[in-house]
């Protein structure tokens, strides 16, 4: 009602029978504009009893068909189904895919590729004096590159596919994983509204709230997350080019700019997305039980730091004693008197082993 967070859950039922916006009259599930003296609205004739967002957006109405039924039915395409001309068998165009030898010849070739390309770059720049060659071979491989990951894909489809229903989005999350780890690995927002969701003491209100905050994070995070994959694809085969073309510029003398990489900014954006959510997580959560989640870089009320800044803290302590270990080694051992007049080498003190 004041703009800061959902203020309480409320079940669909309500919603659709009338019981939130008090209504009776259809449509039970719209708000009332009449209703006036509420919170919500600009106060006068616009006010509102019930939030007027609760409301239905999208609505399917299946009703009867008398016409003609123009759909493909499966069953008339059967094996021997009879239903072609004279009595033949009506037949699917089949689905263009790849055999096992296919995959074999792309792997094979790629290998290839890989392994003679630097011999066969060499042999012409000796030869023929050609530093160019490097660049036509840098584009096959992104030729033969292109190739194993299409195959690659489609045999991912086809095995989740070929999976029990449930357990091909399991399957699917492992390859994305595997295929693309900086990606699909768990984000701080991800953690933190995990881990807000297991702390104690929560209403059942506040718990339906966080609920839905990572709901909507993580339709936004797909949306994020599609595109980095598509970035990164796009990117690979000018990483495979501009290697080429660093190790022709030590032939020639010319300089080779690195091509902008566009995931720099995606994965930014998303980082903020993150933190966005997080700082609207941080706005339902009182100072103590913000201090429980990982990786805020809070302080407790005892004054102990917890999250990244007590990983920053100890990583700079670290680095301060390793500085002064190499400053005392760089000083090496000194000649002093001793206590009896004699004179002792004394180096760097040792600390006791514990």
């Amino acid at each position: 009602e004041d703009g800061q967070g959902p203020g309480r859950g409320i079940s669909l039922q309500s919603i659709l029978n009338g019981n939130y916006h008090n209504r009776s009259e259809d449509p039970a599930d719209a708000p009332d504009p009449n209703g006036g003296g509420g919170g919500w609205g600009g106060g006068g004739g616009n006010s509102f009893d019930s939030d007027p967002c609760v409301t239905r957006f999208l609505q399917f109405r299946v009703v009867p068909y008398a016409g003609q039924d123009l759909s493909m039915d499966p069953a008339d395409f059967v094996e021997a189904n009879g239903n072609g001309p004279g009595g033949t068998d009506l037949t699917m165009i089949p689905l263009p895919g790849f055999t096992q030898a296919e995959l074999d010849g792309a792997l094979h070739r790629r290998e290839e590729q890989s392994k003679s390309s630097q011999a066969d770059a060499i042999a012409a720049i000796r030869n023929n004096k050609d530093t160019n060659v490097g660049i036509v071979l840098a584009d096959r491989q992104v030729q033969l590159h292109k190739v194993v990951r299409d195959v690659n894909e489609h045999y991912v489809q086809s095995i989740a596919a070929a999976l029990p229903q449930e357990q091909q989005a399991a399957f699917l999350d492992k390859v994305r994983l595997r295929s693309f780890s900086r990606v699909y690995r768990l984000t701080l927002a991800q953690r933190v509204l995990k881990a807000a969701q297991e702390l104690r003491d929560l209403t059942e209100e506040l718990l339906i709230a966080i609920g839905q905050l990572e709901s909507q994070y993580l339709i936004e995070l797909a949306a994020f997350n599609e595109k980095l994959v598509q970035l990164i694809k796009d990117k690979e085969p000018q990483d495979i080019v501009y290697k080429a073309s660093v190790q022709q510029s030590k032939l020639t003398g010319e300089g080779v700019e690195r091509p902008a990489d566009q995931t720099k900014e995606a994965f930014t954006k998303r980082r903020e997305l993150g933190q966005r959510y997080i700082d609207q997580l941080k706005a339902m959560l009182t100072p103590e039980q913000i201090a429980l989640l990982p990786g805020l870089g809070t302080f407790r009320p005892d004054g102990l730091a917890t999250g990244s800044a007590s990983q920053t803290t100890r990583i700079q302590d670290l680095k301060k004693a390793r500085q002064e270990r190499l400053r005392q080694l760089k000083d090496g051992p000194s000649i002093q008197p001793s206590s009896d007049g004699s004179l002792k080498q004394r180096g760097p003190k040792r600390e006791a082993d514990n």
